[in-house]
């Protein structure tokens, strides 16, 4: 019986036990649970991956040193040299970029925001506080004339400065390596037989001081008096880009301004502006910054040669948008303005007419002065055979007021300035000192 009962409860019990390994619901679920433990795992290292990829960089210039150094004896002198090579490189172009950024979050941290005039918390205008980086030095031509309108307009200017008082401001003929604000009064001065435009050396570039004139200030030391005559769209604007270009490389300044004489700088949103948006030498790359402006409404050209004269380069290289900067204020970097004093002479005068004395081979792209010189200018300007760059600054953003031609405008300036200088309210506000 034993025997029997034993040889038949044994293929019970395997039986049982063979149900119970194998059912068909505890393999399914065994499957399902082996894929989520694949799925899970390929998961995590993807992240790992990424997060190991985002690194690579800062972690490559880290070890560059180390890996430089760990080269074996067997390696061949080339091969040490490119490692070399690769690792002063990398130390060069990587660790450089990262302590910008690290420095950048520190100090927008640190900073109290921004402002209506740029990131006041980038890592530029840090920089530029915490002695980084050298603040970008601009020189500001206030074009002027012997009129009695000018005159005013020169009295004005001199005002604000005074109500100012800042030391990082001073006329040209004051410049020291102090000054971020550089100022000065651009007149015509030169007699009958002189150019109207003045963009090389083969004629004295300043009139000696005294001259004889309507309004004694011209003689001022902080007018500059170009050899040119006295002229608003027949060349004065290029003659300033000149002239400001070899006083730019003479004391080591980054920018020039133009600024009409009816146009009230302020000086405190220029400075933030600035600070924020024009690095210094050598970090700027053809920059180009004023009120943007397009010449869509302008009547057209009367014969169509006259049009395809003055409208070729736009037609062709923009596919016809035809933008310029207003006059009112603009702003060239160095490079910039040498490259528009190269090219202002082949730019022949405003009647397309005048070209039929060129080879045909010259006529090409070089008729496109209108008489007004914030368009003729700013068209050399965009002609640069490298790409500029543009900052458009709109009515919110501008550091400047245009046109500020009557007295109550200008004495509501005078107590804004002041108010801002005593730290006093003004209209409901308290002014910033930047």
């Amino acid at each position: 019986m034993s025997s029997r009962g034993r040889s038949f409860s044994s293929p019970s019990n395997a039986s049982q036990t063979s149900s119970f390994m194998f059912s068909p619901k505890r393999l399914i679920w065994v499957i399902i649970l082996l894929c989520l433990c694949i799925i899970t795992m390929n998961f995590k290292y993807a992240i790992q991956s990424a997060s190991q990829k985002r690194a690579q960089p800062a972690i490559v210039g880290l070890l560059a040193p180390s890996l430089s150094l760990s080269a074996t004896a067997s390696e061949s002198s080339s091969s040490a040299a490119a490692a070399a090579l690769l690792s002063s490189n990398q130390q060069s172009k990587l660790l450089p970029s990262r302590s910008l950024n690290s420095q950048s979050n520190q100090q927008q941290q640190q900073s109290g925001g921004g402002g209506p005039f740029g990131d006041q918390g980038s890592y530029l205008s840090n920089a530029i506080r915490k002695g980084d980086r050298r603040a970008p030095r601009t020189l500001i031509g206030i074009i002027s004339s012997d009129s009695f309108n000018d005159c005013t307009y020169r009295k004005r200017h001199r005002t604000m400065f005074d109500i100012w008082n800042d030391t990082r401001v001073c006329s040209l003929d004051q410049v020291t390596s102090d000054c971020q604000v550089v100022y000065t009064f651009i007149l015509g001065a030169g007699n009958s037989s002189a150019p109207t435009q003045l963009v090389n050396d083969s004629w004295p570039l300043l009139v000696e001081k005294p001259i004889p004139t309507k309004h004694e200030d011209v003689n001022a030391p902080d007018t500059s008096l170009l050899n040119i005559r006295e002229n608003m769209n027949d060349g004065k604007s290029e003659s300033f880009v000149y002239f400001a270009s070899v006083m730019m490389k003479k004391y080591n300044l980054d920018y020039a301004m133009k600024l009409d004489a009816d146009s009230i700088l302020h000086l405190h949103d220029f400075l933030a502006f600035a600070h924020s948006n024009l690095p210094p030498f050598p970090y700027y790359h053809r920059v180009f910054a004023g009120a943007l402006r397009n010449k869509y409404h302008w009547p057209r050209p009367e014969t169509k040669e006259a049009f395809n004269q003055k409208e070729a380069y736009w037609q062709l290289e923009w596919e016809r948008v035809h933008l310029y900067l207003a006059g009112q204020m603009y702003l060239l970097s160095l490079d910039l303005a040498e490259w528009v004093v190269q090219e202002a002479p082949n730019c022949p005068p405003k009647n397309p007419f005048d070209l039929a004395n060129l080879p045909t081979s010259q006529r090409k792209f070089r008729g496109y002065k209108e008489g007004h010189e914030d368009h003729d200018l700013s068209s050399i300007a965009i002609k640069s055979p490298k790409p500029i760059t543009m900052i458009t600054i709109g009515k919110t953003q501008r550091f400047w007021e245009h046109p500020v031609k009557g007295q109550p405008r200008w004495e509501r300036i005078v107590r804004r300035e002041t108010a801002r200088m005593k730290g006093e309210v003004f209209e409901g506000k308290r002014l910033r000192i930047y």
